[in-house]
């Protein structure tokens, strides 16, 4: 930096830096550190500037400009950050740290059950079961795929799914 461009940073500075210290203090209400902060990097910005660009045609407007969006970025960086924290209240976080067996044994017995019930099903019914609820296809493509209508396998497998809950709710399984 040369001498005639430390005087021009120099007397700009000393002309705005009160204004821009009032905007800083107004908008980050307050808080000292960020405000020097802001502070020391609008002059740098003037600096760098007045070397890279030379004199300011509007040095208010410009310094002002600034200052904000150096603001502006730091608000981002904090709300990046505070968007990025998690509050957790431990107190209230309940780990389980056994299994219930007996839960998990019923659970494979309704499974098991339910296999067993599927296995004694006709061809077609097998079809329409696998293909609804466990391949996910349409009832149209399921319809095409047996040669029948929509509203027959949509009756056939309501049927059967009532069929399946009598025999489970007989056996004593929900």
């Amino acid at each position: 930096m040369t001498e005639m461009e430390n005087k021009m940073c120099t007397d700009l500075w000393v002309e705005f830096e009160p204004d821009i210290r009032k905007i800083c203090i107004s908008r980050l209400k307050g808080n000292t550190q960020e405000v020097d902060d802001i502070i020391a990097e609008t002059y740098l910005s003037l600096c760098r500037h007045i070397v890279k660009d030379g004199p300011l045609y509007h040095p208010r407007a410009w310094l002002y400009k600034t200052a904000n969006n150096i603001i502006n970025k730091k608000y981002k960086e904090k709300y990046k950050q505070n968007e990025n924290i998690i509050d957790l209240d431990t107190e209230e976080i309940a780990l389980p740290f056994q299994t219930d067996f007996v839960d998990d044994i019923i659970k494979n017995d309704e499974l098991e059950q339910i296999c067993l019930e599927i296995e004694k099903l006709s061809e077609k019914e097998k079809i329409i079961i696998k293909y609804s609820y466990f391949d996910k296809h349409k009832t149209r493509e399921i319809a095409e795929l047996l040669n029948s209508t929509e509203a027959a396998v949509k009756q056939k497998r309501y049927r059967i799914v009532n069929r399946l809950r009598k025999i489970l709710r007989s056996k004593k399984f929900k």
